[in-house]
């Protein structure tokens, strides 16, 4: 695996600055209360696939942020890399991940052949496939590819906000995260905060 060491005390993502050190969630909590955000539990947090009616758990969010794949772009992305796309693959973005093809993904991802639509749900396979590679003791803090994702959601925050309110985990306790890239996309959520309230509170 190619890496490029960089500096973990912070990294330049265009004009703002998103510290590598995990973020302090009570400082996290306090943003958010001063934004207008209602308590909100994780756990209840459901997936791209599931449906808004009678779900609460979409009530926890702001309206402006939800976004959900589409089946034409999981169709081409299928066709792109060769991807299974069976009735029964519920959660297909993260079941088609696969971290010995990151470059692969990245390269697409930035190629310019792809739509908004299919830029969403493939970043859903990136991350997906980087927390794989963490989950199997990769250090992402050193990995070059993994800071040009952050640049990534850092600047294309309206396209992937649901991404990365997504993956924050935004109430999970920090010695009990539920996914390994929680803490460092939650350094994108806190460089965005606004961004996610700008619109008013939570429905």
């Amino acid at each position: 695996m190619a890496t490029r060491a960089y500096s973990k005390s912070s990294v330049k993502l265009g004009e703002s600055k998103i510290t590598q050190k995990p973020a302090n969630l009570i400082q996290m909590r306090g943003t958010m209360e001063r934004h207008g955000f209602e308590p909100f539990q994780r756990s209840i947090l459901p997936r791209h696939g599931d449906a808004l009616h009678g779900n609460e758990a979409a009530m926890t969010m702001p309206s402006h942020i939800w976004r959900v794949r589409t089946p034409a772009a999981m169709k081409a992305l299928a066709r792109r890399f060769g991807f299974p796309l069976e009735d029964w693959m519920q959660d297909w973005e993260y079941q088609v991940a696969d971290f010995e093809r990151i470059d692969e993904f990245i390269a697409a991802y930035g190629g310019g052949e792809l739509s908004e639509d299919e830029k969403f749900v493939l970043m859903e396979t990136i991350i997906e496939s980087f927390e794989d590679l963490a989950r199997r003791g990769s250090d992402l803090t050193g990995d070059a590819r993994w800071g040009r994702i952050l640049v990534v959601l850092d600047q294309n925050i309206a396209l992937h906000a649901y991404t990365v309110w997504y993956w924050s985990c935004l109430d999970a306790e920090t010695s009990d995260e539920p996914f390994f890239v929680s803490a460092l996309i939650r350094q994108v959520f806190d460089t965005h905060a606004g961004y996610f309230v700008e619109r008013g509170k939570c429905q």
